[in-house]
């Protein structure tokens, strides 16, 4: 049996790869990735992980994505950044849970 973690990074390392410029291929548009990655539940993915996942809108997704830069670039400056530990206060990337459904 798969882990749920496992299942779950698989939809967004796939998600990951899709939308980023690689030296060997063009990023794929939002849209076009999601696509994707709804043909393959069942088969590739998790079907319940691709259900979570697509219930993610086009906006959450640009929120997490700032945040993401965000967080990386203060890591940058700052290793405790990376770590969780600066006294720098905002909050977290949500989870798909998290958002009040």
């Amino acid at each position: 049996d798969i882990p749920i973690s496992a299942r779950i990074f698989s939809v967004i390392d796939s998600y990951d790869a899709f939308t980023s410029k690689r030296v060997y291929k063009e990023a794929v548009p939002f849209a076009k990735a999601r696509e994707e990655i709804e043909r393959c539940a069942g088969t590739q993915y998790d079907p319940r992980v691709v259900s979570e996942f697509l219930s993610i809108t086009p906006e959450e997704f640009e929120e997490a994505r700032q945040e993401a830069e965000r967080v990386a670039g203060n890591a940058q400056h700052d290793p405790a950044a990376a770590r969780g530990n600066s006294t720098e206060t905002g909050s977290a990337v949500a989870s798909p849970g998290s958002r009040g459904r």
